[in-house]
C-alpha cells in the first residue's frame, strides 16, 4: 500500500527476487507525473498554435513585405495564397485567429497558468509504504 492505497499483492518470490516499483501505474507518483505530462500536452497545443503564427509572419508574409502587418490586407494575401500553397492552407485557420495580438498574448497568459502549475504540482512528495501479508 502507499498512502493507504492498495497498489499490488505479490508473492513472497516476488519480493525476494526484487520489484520494480516503476512499473507500477497506480503508485501517487505515476499519477502525479500524469497530471505533469497532461498539462505540458496542453501547454504545446498552445505553444504550437504560436509557432504556426511565427511561420506564417516569417515564412510568407516577411516575403510579401507584409511582416506584422496582421490587417486584412495580410489576411487576403494569406487566403489568396492557400489555393496553391499547401503549407500557406495549412496555418490559414491558425493564422485567422492569431493575427490579433489579443488572441496571441491569451494564449500567451494560458501557457503562463499552465506553466506555473507544473511546477506547483512538480515538487516531491512523502508518500507512507506499507507492506502487509496476504492472508
Amino acid at each position: 500500500m502507499i498512502a493507504g492505497e492498495r497498489m499490488a499483492t505479490y508473492s513472497a518470490q516476488n519480493f525476494s527476487e526484487g520489484l520494480n516499483m516503476a512499473e507500477l501505474t497506480k503508485t501517487p507518483e505515476y499519477q502525479q507525473a500524469i497530471q505533469i505530462r497532461e498539462l505540458n500536452e496542453e501547454r504545446w497545443d498552445i505553444e504550437r498554435r504560436l509557432r504556426m503564427y511565427m511561420w506564417m509572419e516569417y515564412d510568407f508574409l516577411k516575403g510579401k513585405n507584409m511582416l506584422y502587418k496582421d490587417n486584412n490586407a495580410a489576411m487576403d494575401t494569406v487566403s489568396k495564397y492557400a489555393v496553391k500553397d499547401i503549407f500557406v492552407n495549412g496555418n490559414k485557420d491558425n493564422y485567422t485567429r492569431a493575427r490579433y495580438k489579443s488572441i496571441r498574448d491569451t494564449w500567451q497568459k494560458e501557457m503562463n497558468v499552465i506553466i506555473d502549475e507544473i511546477y506547483a504540482i512538480n515538487k516531491p512528495q512523502v508518500h507512507r509504504i506499507t507492506i502487509t501479508a496476504a492472508k
